[in-house]
């Protein structure tokens, strides 16, 4: 999916069970409610693509609550939880489905999951780990800092949340580059070569 579908949040309809059915990105104000579902799936993908029409039926052999309750969130419908119980017996629907709900937030399935680091048993080492360790609302204030509102960060797609996190990580980064620029240069350059260089930024 495109810079511009994640964005603007937009969602894909496709035709099963002789229905249309509207298939949603994931959002970020419900995050509680999916993204461990996600990551057992990612856990079992492997960095495997879910192209693979064996690997989606795997998925729903293996771990169809995950499933069925990530299709959920995902699909727009009335009585969704009679749709998808009437999916159990018409496997082409469900993996057509799975596959667009995979492919719309393609933001979190391509994700490779990362294993989380062992704890460490020292005390004290422990308490500085935990301090170290960051939360969902270290992610929020970033983007808060870069002129985001809550509020627009809860309506936010997962795949917009993660885009907007990479690029104020960039612009961030970018600042700190230009900032050693500037001192190495007021350090080491002549006063004229300091005066050009000033000159450039403005």
């Amino acid at each position: 999916m495109n810079d511009f579908f994640i964005a603007s949040n937009r969602s894909v309809c496709i035709e099963a069970l002789g229905s249309k059915i509207q298939v949603n990105q994931f959002l970020v104000h419900n995050i509680d409610l999916w993204y461990a579902h996600a990551e057992m799936i990612r856990i079992l993908l492997d960095g495997r693509s879910y192209s693979d029409h064996a690997i989606l039926i795997e998925l729903c052999k293996k771990l169809p609550d995950q499933v069925n309750h990530l299709l959920m969130i995902a699909l727009s419908f009335d009585s969704v939880e009679m749709l998808i119980d009437q999916l159990k017996t018409h496997p082409t629907d469900l993996l057509l489905l799975v596959h667009t709900m995979m492919q719309v937030n393609s933001a979190v399935f391509d994700e490779l999951y990362k294993k989380p680091k062992p704890t460490i048993k020292n005390n004290k080492n422990l308490k500085n780990n935990e301090k170290d360790q960051k939360t969902w609302f270290n992610h929020f204030q970033l983007l808060i800092a870069m002129g985001h509102t809550h509020s627009e960060i809860m309506q936010m797609s997962y795949g917009a949340f993660k885009a907007y996190l990479d690029a104020a990580h960039k612009a961030n980064n970018d600042q700190v580059l230009k900032m050693a620029i500037a001192m190495r240069q007021g350090s080491q350059a002549s006063a004229k070569d300091f005066k050009k260089f000033v000159g450039l930024l403005n």
